[in-house]
């Protein structure tokens, strides 16, 4: 089920998915199949005999075999959680095994750079140009707030001229 769920993502990248969200999907199956074949011995296992207790052993692999963050584990219960609803709404599954577990994010402070540090990585010499061209982006993304993906999809159309003749970014932004 999980794999064709991913297949139809990938099928619909470009269209309303992206890249990005496929490849977190084909990450969360691969962990997946990892701890079914790991735990269990098997290569897949039985929609009806995923439990409560599997959901708690599958995050328990996730943090500590995968050693992924708490945020990171989240996020991968998240889609496969995903599964779990689809199996539900099509009559593969009844019952919820993810009934009683809740899912929480923790917030987290990113910081943020001084002034000072952004001076000290401008002034960085790189050792190829390829290094000047990721400092430069970076730089650019610290001054505009745009993610790197929208940086990515920027093109000449979206600098546009106000009547003062002030540059501005129009664009939409990704998700």
């Amino acid at each position: 089920l999980f794999k064709k769920h991913n297949d139809d993502v990938k099928q619909l990248v470009g269209i309303s998915k992206t890249i990005a969200t496929y490849r977190k999907y084909e990450v969360t199956r691969r962990h997946l199949a990892e701890f079914i074949q790991s735990k269990y011995n098997i290569s897949d296992i039985a929609i009806n005999e995923i439990t409560p207790m599997f959901i708690t052993d599958f995050e328990l692999y996730l943090r500590t075999t995968c050693k992924c963050s708490y945020n990171t584990t989240a996020k991968f219960m998240q889609f496969f959680k995903r599964i779990i609803l689809i199996a539900r709404n099509n009559g593969i599954l009844i019952g919820d095994p993810f009934a009683n577990y809740k899912i929480r994010l923790e917030k987290v402070d990113r910081g943020y750079l001084t002034e000072d540090e952004i001076k000290i990585i401008l002034k960085k010499k790189m050792v190829s140009e390829r290094l000047e061209n990721v400092r430069d982006l970076f730089i650019f993304s610290c001054f505009t707030g745009l993610a790197f993906s929208d940086i990515h999809g920027l093109r000449k159309e979206h600098i546009v001229e106000d009547s003062n003749g002030v540059r501005w970014i129009r664009k939409g932004r990704q998700k």
